[in-house]
């Protein structure tokens, strides 16, 4: 991400470390690893691995009642460990759960069908 991301809005970081960004945070918030975007990058897994998967060390920078989230699906010990996508600050499955109910009501709205 450019650096001149941050002027986008008010109060808007960047940050090029994980940790820094996780420090204090409410809401732990991961995307699904599209390996297609990955194509042309000279990344190797573990390397992925070690700057970007979601680990208790990592959820542990976060405030102690932040929620972790993920609209699935995970790759388990790829984006994050089971530790952390089956914990107690895990609500990946109720995002999962809600994701097309929620999408269905948005573009109902979007499109005039609902109030």
């Amino acid at each position: 991400m450019p650096d001149v991301a941050a002027t986008l809005a008010p109060g808007l970081r960047v940050t090029r470390h994980i940790e820094d960004a996780l420090r204090d945070t409410d809401v732990i918030m991961l995307l699904r690893l599209q390996k297609e975007r990955l194509a042309g990058q000279k990344i190797r897994v573990q390397d992925y691995v070690e700057r970007y998967q979601m680990t208790a060390p990592r959820v542990e920078l976060a405030r102690r009642d932040a929620i972790v989230m993920h609209p699935g699906p995970i790759i388990r010990g790829l984006e994050i460990t089971s530790e952390v996508a089956d914990g107690p600050q895990s609500v990946i499955m109720e995002e999962v759960r809600n994701g097309v109910p929620t999408r269905m009501a948005i573009l109902a709205r979007a499109l005039g069908k609902a109030k």
